[in-house]
């Protein structure tokens, strides 16, 4: 990351020295903008290669072919182009989502005349190293892990209450401030001035009066709108503020959130109850343990205004956030470069860490095209350390998520999570998808989000937990 960031300021740099030459020289405006454009446009590729390059380094490997995406290559030129490449390559390729569908027959065809049937193509998947975003994480004891859970937890609630406060004092101090401003005289810039009396500028031009202007000013509409800019000036100040204020403590939940383990959580859509029992579970249970990943649907997605609002300041998620808790979209994925940012955000230790602290450890929603889930839900099993899996209702998606857990052999660090209303549908669905001798045990939550036995809740969490340490020590050594 600190490659990319370096890239930026040299980008941000030329780009300003650019300007200022351009601008000794007297070039237009108009000109200056469009090449500094171009050479903003001219660093894409370069951004494109490096994370490439950083992602080959970590295991991963593209599949895309521009011969397989461009719809407007013969179907011949298509045939040549899979003939060149080897049985994986051409597998992957007929995976790989931004592939047309006209290329992925052709792929199809060629690997039949190969001897691969249609089950084969269809259940391939990529080696696990190809899928697993490596997380650089130091050996830490389960002890000292939870010591640094809990107090994390304690210092989220000194911000959630001095936000709360400081935000309150502040609005109202320069609201008093605002209102003793607003409530002075407007009228003090004396009597009006009759058509041709001297004045400090000069004389009054005839036929014309200051007398309208001076009602103008004094008219209540005037006043109202003083008003309400004094209101949004204040109140945009007090938000400033109060973030300002919570900066050192953000910071501080952001450096404590650094090395966690990372928790996917598949559920069931389009279930409105079930999902406000999982929030319930991932801001008391999940939440504090490690950031949480799950895909969004209309009952768990980021706020539509906050996100319009982010895209400008960050200021009112910071005030807001640990109030309301609400989901942050981290990605959304549509093509393989939107994927790869994905793989990016995986390995930013202490933004996760910061910004889980901010929404009350509320689960991070990721949003993807049907043509790309599966591969999204196959690259975030591989890469979290633990998986909670929620079988209240078990659809088609949540059938092919069991079969894929089972497929990567993934078992042992999934935790099986049940509503109490769906206990029947969830024991049924696991004995007709998974073998006896695989079946888990299943953990019980009513609609509020509390389970029956919290004892064991705990101690599958904690034997979680530990074993992903282990796991991740071993991987890091």
């Amino acid at each position: 990351m600190a490659k990319f960031g370096a890239l930026g300021i040299v980008a941000l740099v030329c780009a300003g020295v650019i300007g200022a030459v351009l601008g000794i020289f007297n070039v237009e405006k108009e000109v200056v903008y469009v090449i500094i454009a171009g050479f903003a446009l001219l660093l894409m590729p370069i951004f494109s290669s490096l994370t490439r390059r950083r992602l080959k380094a970590m295991g991963h490997k593209s599949c895309k072919a521009w011969a397989f995406s461009l719809p407007i290559l013969p179907a011949e030129s298509i045939r040549n182009r899979a003939r060149s490449l080897r049985d994986e390559e051409l597998l992957g390729a007929w995976h790989q989502a931004d592939h047309t569908k006209k290329a992925k027959e052709v792929i199809a065809e060629e690997l039949r005349a190969r001897g691969l049937n249609d089950a084969q193509i269809a259940d391939w998947r990529p080696p696990a190293a190809q899928l697993t975003v490596r997380f650089p994480m130091p050996a830490i004891k389960p002890d000292r892990y939870f010591r640094t859970v809990r107090i994390r937890q304690g210092l989220f609630r000194v911000y959630r209450v001095s936000t709360g406060v400081v935000l309150i004092i502040a609005t109202v101090a320069f609201a008093v401030t605002s209102n003793q401003h607003v409530n002075a005289p407007i009228s003090q810039v004396g009597p009006a001035l009759p058509v041709g009396v001297p004045t400090t500028g000069g004389t009054a031009l005839a036929g014309s009066t200051t007398s309208a202007s001076q009602d103008a000013v004094n008219s209540p509409v005037a006043g109202q709108i003083a008003t309400a800019k004094e209101i949004l000036t204040a109140l945009f100040s007090a938000c400033l503020a109060t973030a300002i204020l919570m900066l050192p403590i953000i910071g501080l939940g952001g450096v404590l959130g650094r090395n966690r383990v990372r928790i996917l959580l598949l559920r069931p859509f389009a279930r409105p109850r079930i999902t406000l029992a999982l929030k319930r579970v991932v801001t008391r249970n999940l939440g504090p343990l490690g950031p949480v990943f799950t895909l969004s649907d209309r009952n768990l997605k980021s706020n539509f205004l906050l996100t319009i609002i982010g895209y400008f300041s960050w200021i009112p998620l910071l005030l807001v956030g640990p109030l309301v808790r609400p989901s942050y979209m981290l990605a959304r994925v549509w093509a393989e470069g939107r994927y790869l940012d994905l793989v990016n955000h995986l390995t930013a230790k202490f933004r996760l860490g910061a910004m889980s602290f901010v929404i009350g450890n509320q689960a991070f929603s990721l949003r993807s095209t049907d043509a790309w889930w599966q591969s999204v839900m196959d690259m975030l099993m591989n890469s979290s350390e633990i998986i909670v899996m929620d079988v209240s209702h078990v659809g088609k998606g949540s059938a092919w998520e069991i079969h894929a857990i089972e497929q990567w052999g993934l078992l042992g660090k999934c935790i099986f999570v049940v509503e109490e209303q769906g206990l029947q549908e969830g024991k049924a669905a696991i004995e007709g998808l998974l073998p006896r001798a695989l079946q888990p045990e299943l953990l019980i939550y009513n609609q509020n989000g509390v389970f029956g036995d919290r004892a064991k809740l705990r101690s599958v969490l904690e034997g979680a937990v530990a074993g992903a340490l282990t796991t991740l020590t071993k991987q890091n050594a």
